[in-house]
């Protein structure tokens, strides 16, 4: 259900912004030391602030998410990641337990002709 609701538009999204000339970035958000990672797990890094009593692991992951939206929103797109072209690239943050632009791919494979409503 998480890939369908949420991987698949996303990939399907960035391949065609990237398709249309768009710059766009994917990001696998993975779990941490004290911290699965579930819908929002990101959300600490978005705004700014500290989990209390967060472990190393998710200071790294909630400053990498920061950053990058800094970096892109600034515009400087090249302190990011490889951006998508043809292919879901993804970047892998935390622990995933899977190659994230493998499983874009097999995601985008599965539900090839689905439409979502």
């Amino acid at each position: 259900m998480t890939d369908y609701l949420y991987t698949l538009p996303a990939a399907r999204a960035a391949l065609a912004h990237a398709a249309a000339g768009g710059n766009a970035h994917l990001l696998a958000v993975g779990p941490v030391e004290g911290a699965p990672a579930v819908h929002g797990t990101e959300m600490y890094g978005i705004v700014g602030q500290q989990r209390p009593r967060r472990s190393d692991e998710q200071a790294i992951r909630d400053t990498f998410v920061r950053d990058a939206l800094l970096d892109f929103a600034a515009g400087k797109h090249d302190r990011l990641w490889s951006s998508v072209t043809t292919e879901p690239i993804t970047y892998g943050i935390g622990n995933p337990p899977f190659d994230p632009t493998a499983h874009a791919a097999e995601v985008l494979r599965i539900f090839a002709g689905i439409e979502r409503p």
